[in-house]
């Protein structure tokens, strides 16, 4: 299915730090990062060691993020977006992003309660504090902490039973209960029923939604700034100190 385009936006790049970083072959997505090189050296307007295309943006129905046509930076990894736009670009990243959407779906259909949330209010409130202390208990990485309550969000049961974490994830749970039975997610109700966990893929898309309109109310603000377009934030020019 071919879906309209609803904006675009110009991703200028560092082509020659991008080819370099290229050459060494050890992307995690080695392929994906050949296709958008070749889209520049191809397409791109070059300016010194910076290239331009124009990427084109499309929304999927009952899904609110923009995603973008070809090869493009949002489909890069950190690694390789950090190359591509570090040199003259800011990232805007909100942190702990689907815990407080979660929070805030519950709070906007008044069914948030902090006490019986409390681990997930605590949760968002000190969530860098929690991936040291998980970290600390699991006798490993920060990243790994990380990767273990990240999965609790999307659906998952944690590897590891300390008390505070199979608390938190049981909160999640009734959380994505409580949204997915209000009457305001019956659009959603049928979609998804072939992937594993239907119920968070419905309530993915439902905070998705959510997450499109915080991005939105920025790009209003700065529209001639904006480079990419990424899940939970994007990347913006700040070359001058008027950008910055």
């Amino acid at each position: 299915m071919v879906y309209p385009n609803v904006c675009s936006l110009h991703e200028t790049v560092n082509i020659e730090a991008l080819l370099k970083y290229s050459a060494h072959r050890t992307d995690r997505r080695q392929a994906v990062l050949d296709a958008y090189v070749l889209r520049h050296c191809e397409q791109g307007v070059r300016e010194g060691a910076l290239s331009t295309i124009c990427v084109n943006y499309y929304k999927k129905p009952h899904y609110g993020r923009l995603m973008a046509k070809g090869p493009a930076g949002q489909k890069l990894t950190r690694e390789a977006l950090a190359v591509a736009f570090g040199s003259h670009c800011a990232e805007l990243d909100a942190p702990c992003c689907h815990p407080r959407l979660l929070q805030r779906q519950l709070q906007q259909l008044d069914i948030w309660d902090p006490v019986k949330f409390i681990m997930l209010d605590k949760f968002i409130v000190h969530y860098k504090e929690w991936r040291l202390c998980l970290a600390e208990y699991m006798n490993n990485s920060l990243d790994e902490a990380k990767v273990e309550l990240t999965r609790i969000f999307y659906g998952g049961k944690p590897s590891v039973e300390a008390p505070f974490l199979l608390k938190l994830c049981d909160e999640v749970q009734c959380a994505a209960q409580m949204i997915l039975r209000h009457p305001s997610a019956l659009e959603w109700s049928d979609l998804y029923n072939d992937r594993r966990n239907p119920e968070f893929s419905r309530l993915s898309a439902i905070l998705s939604v959510e997450e499109a309109k915080m991005l939105a109310a920025i790009y209003e603000d700065i529209p001639e700034l904006f480079q990419v377009f990424i899940f939970d934030g994007g990347y913006v020019n700040d070359r001058h100190l008027a950008d910055q």
